[in-house]
């Protein structure tokens, strides 16, 4: 196992030790309770994933349902972070359309096959996050008083879905056009993939612990 994987599975693991916070404080907010579940089936297809990997030497079938999933968990978060009654509505419209639009292009445009990453409905649901991503940062600053950021969960959580997925929606759009890939290049691509996702995991645990108050030290 590689250094950045290992890198990788250790921070997974971490997130989702630190969302189990979630669910011994008051006043969360609901959807981050929904963050440790996710996260727990994050790390068991992971696991998944690399033993296909070494039995049959391809495993992107199963990232191309799971990212299915993936975008839909997303969008009900997104639906519960944005105030906009509208905009709230069309996130939770969007989080029941994908699966379908994503379904349909795995079974019969891209197929089902180990080798083969449904990079269609990948590409639409990574600009899907970011336009709603972008509309959430639209909104909190237009907000008066938007001070304490830093505080906010859906800061941290919206932050990191907007790098990770602006990060590799060019490397999957360029997937789209080419086909092959020279080892240079694939090494390129699977660094970029790891600080993105290390950056994606950091900012869900950031999320998780906001709000955690630490008692103060008493001076003697």
């Amino acid at each position: 196992m590689s250094l950045a994987l290992y890198i990788y599975y250790v921070i997974l693991i971490l997130c989702f030790l630190a969302g189990l916070t979630v669910y011994f404080r008051k006043a969360v907010p609901v959807y981050l309770k929904f963050f440790p579940p996710f996260l727990l089936l994050t790390i068991i297809i992971e696991i998944i994933a690399r033993i296909m990997a070494i039995r049959y030497g391809a495993n992107q079938s199963l990232y191309s349902f799971f990212e299915v999933f993936e975008f839909a968990f997303y969008f009900f978060v997104l639906h519960y972070i944005i105030r906009s009654k509208r905009g709230g509505k069309i996130i939770l419209f969007t989080a029941w359309l994908y699966p379908v639009i994503a379904l349909a292009n795995i079974f019969f445009v891209q197929g089902v096959h180990l080798n083969v990453f449904a990079t269609y409905s990948y590409s639409l649901g990574v600009i899907l996050i970011i336009a709603f991503c972008v509309y959430y940062f639209y909104e909190l600053f237009r907000a008066p008083g938007y001070s304490g950021l830093l505080q906010l969960p859906s800061f941290w959580i919206c932050s990191g879905l907007l790098i990770f997925y602006g990060c590799t929606l060019p490397l999957f759009v360029a997937a789209n056009v080419l086909r092959d890939y020279s080892n240079a290049e694939l090494r390129n691509l699977g660094l970029v993939l790891s600080w993105a996702n290390y950056v994606l995991y950091l900012s869900f645990a950031i999320a998780c612990l906001c709000g955690i108050k630490f008692p103060k030290r008493i001076k003697a």
